[in-house]
């Protein structure tokens, strides 16, 4: 299933005004930043724009692409409490607009937009990267640790001339 994209047709300023911040409401979701959301402003703009705009596909398909843009990155558990959210933040269109006009539950698609294919190999490649990137961290620590450690009179440099020196007079003899 591949989520279709749906441009606003015949809506009021108002309502792409109510659209952009819905956008960006959802994009504190996808950020793990929801704690910044007003619940009852949310609701009520989604229920408003469902009912009075008529721009319930365009809440549709708004949360269909916010599932495509967690899907990539997030862990399972983290994405199905972004999902459970935003369909709690969508309770109207969830429950009213979804049924009235045959459309699949918003945690049945964000379901199968998890499983995609390509979602899971980018979700393995980010993963991957930030093991690069934190073993490239190590390294570069390894090395001005070393650096601190084995100068003159460190730490690091006197144990090594302790057992160099437990060495040779082991095997002088």
């Amino acid at each position: 299933m591949e989520v279709a994209h749906v441009e606003q047709q015949h809506h009021t300023p108002h309502s792409r005004e109510d659209l952009s911040r819905l956008d960006v409401e959802f994009q504190h979701v996808v950020e793990c930043r929801a704690c910044q959301l007003h619940f009852g402003d949310v609701y009520t703009r989604v229920y408003r724009l469902v009912t009075q705009h008529g721009c319930g596909r365009e809440v549709y398909y708004l949360c269909t692409d916010t599932f495509v843009r967690m899907a990539g990155f997030l862990s399972r558990k983290r994405y199905d409490l972004g999902v459970r959210l935003i369909a709690t933040l969508c309770m109207y269109l969830e429950q009213v607009w979804v049924r009235r006009h045959n459309y699949r539950p918003l945690v049945d698609v964000a379901s199968e937009i998890y499983s995609w294919p390509r979602m899971v190999a980018r979700r393995r490649w980010r993963k991957a990267i930030r093991l690069v990137i934190r073993k490239q961290r190590l390294l570069d620590w390894l090395v001005v640790f070393n650096q601190h450690a084995f100068r003159l009179g460190g730490h690091s440099a006197a144990r090594v001339a302790e057992h160099y020196a437990a060495f040779v007079a082991e095997h002088e003899a």
